[in-house]
């Protein structure tokens, strides 16, 4: 599948395709277009001359680029937010993005039909998620975090909430990871989805992934922003919900859980 729903303990640092001259635009200029009424900085994907996206060829950096809703990266280096998480935001956090997205857009998938996609609040479940990892019955009526994705910019504070609410979550049922520090994950907003070498699931495009740092600490990637050709609109708060599993779950040397 073209995006991993996540990825931990690859090797491989994560890998941004370049945007190589052979490779072609596959929407038009006028589509483009109208993508960029929402996405302004919006870059479309590329892909080889010859390579049919829907014939089940392998997506690779030698015949594919993807696409790149909120424009190149403007890397400043790690800070820390309030929480004492170290973040690399890449520039997303600044005014370069607009502050709120229109709730509908128009997108189109890889035959250029075009569709409407929506956007608004989204309810994330990190307790279902680990149970469903686990392979047990699900708490009723679990802590859930809801956040909106019409809110472009990412803001220090929401990576605070989901960290540290991520971890409360998870220690519901891994008792041991209430001790581990938030701060031990750092965390990196990258511009669009990865080119993974080796990971748990071979190499891939992905949207998430954690990587280990030694003596205990991990960085976390998560893309920004994406559609996938199945029309599934992801962002990095969906992502990092799964990767601050692994991150915590890793921690306390349950690897067994990491996904």
């Amino acid at each position: 599948m073209l995006l991993a729903g996540c990825v931990s303990r690859a090797p491989e640092n994560p890998t941004v395709s370049p945007r190589f001259a052979r490779l072609q635009p596959i929407l038009s200029d006028s589509e483009v277009a109208v993508v960029r009424q929402t996405f302004p900085a919006f870059q479309p994907e590329l892909l080889a001359e010859g390579f049919n996206p829907n014939g089940g060829g392998q997506f690779t950096p030698q015949n594919f680029s993807p696409a790149v809703f909120f424009g190149p990266p403007n890397t400043r280096g790690m800070r820390q937010t309030d929480g004492g998480i170290f973040l690399e935001t890449n520039g997303y956090d600044g005014a370069s993005l607009v502050e709120s997205l229109p709730p509908t857009g128009t997108y189109f998938d890889r035959l250029r039909t075009p569709y409407e996609f929506q956007l608004g609040p989204v309810e994330l479940n990190p307790l279902n998620q680990l149970e469903s990892r686990m392979k047990i019955s699900l708490t009723s009526n679990p802590p859930k975090i809801l956040l909106d994705r019409r809110k472009a910019r990412v803001d220090p504070a929401d990576i605070d909430l989901i960290m540290y609410r991520v971890r409360d979550a998870v220690a519901m049922r891994v008792p041991a990871v209430a001790s581990v520090e938030p701060r031990r994950c750092e965390v990196v907003i990258e511009p669009t989805i990865m080119y993974v070498l080796r990971s748990n699931f071979g190499d891939v495009w992905a949207g998430g992934m954690t990587v280990p740092l030694g003596n205990g600490n991990f960085r976390i990637h998560v893309v920004l922003f994406y559609i996938t050709g199945d029309r599934r609109v992801t962002d990095w708060r969906e992502f990092l919900v799964s990767e601050a599993i692994n991150c915590y779950v890793l921690a306390v040397g349950r690897s067994d859980l990491a996904e």
